[in-house]
């Protein structure tokens, strides 16, 4: 996803490509668990016996570390969201008008087509979905609002 834009950002600065195409999806409920490694090299079958023992290394969730955490503040996104509403006395209300706000006009610029130049079929080897256009995948409903 946005790291392949990011990487290739740098490629261009870098002067090691002119052009680059960089995409990619993201797929949050496939995230991996990890299993953190100890500093001191071990053997694989230590560092899972440790693992599967009561006292041994914990998993890590992935999608949390790498995609919801916040390094800066050290906390998950969410709390972040909610000490900046309060810092800027955003209600709930205000929040929630401004999400259906932002909603309605997704659903209105896509039924109008606006995005449709910007939209190509993607194809796939899934017997499924042999091709499909991410806009006919979109999950914005107007009757949602």
């Amino acid at each position: 996803g946005l790291k392949s834009v990011s990487l290739g950002v740098d490629s261009i600065r870098l002067g090691h490509a002119h052009v680059v195409v960089a995409g990619g999806m993201e797929s949050m409920s496939r995230a991996p668990y990890y299993l953190p490694r100890p500093r001191e090299k071990m053997p694989r079958s230590e560092l899972l016996a440790r693992a599967s023992s009561d006292d041994g290394a914990q998993l890590v969730d992935g999608m949390i570390m790498d995609g919801l955490w916040d390094p800066y503040g050290n906390c998950h996104m969410g709390n972040i969201a909610e000490k900046i509403a309060a810092e800027h006395q955003i209600s709930r209300e205000e929040q929630d008008n401004h999400a259906t706000r932002s909603y309605s006009l997704a659903a209105r610029a896509q039924s109008l087509g606006n995005f449709s130049a910007e939209l190509v079929p993607v194809r796939s080897s899934d017997a499924l979905h042999s091709s499909f256009t991410p806009s006919g995948a979109s999950s914005i409903t107007p009757s949602a609002t």
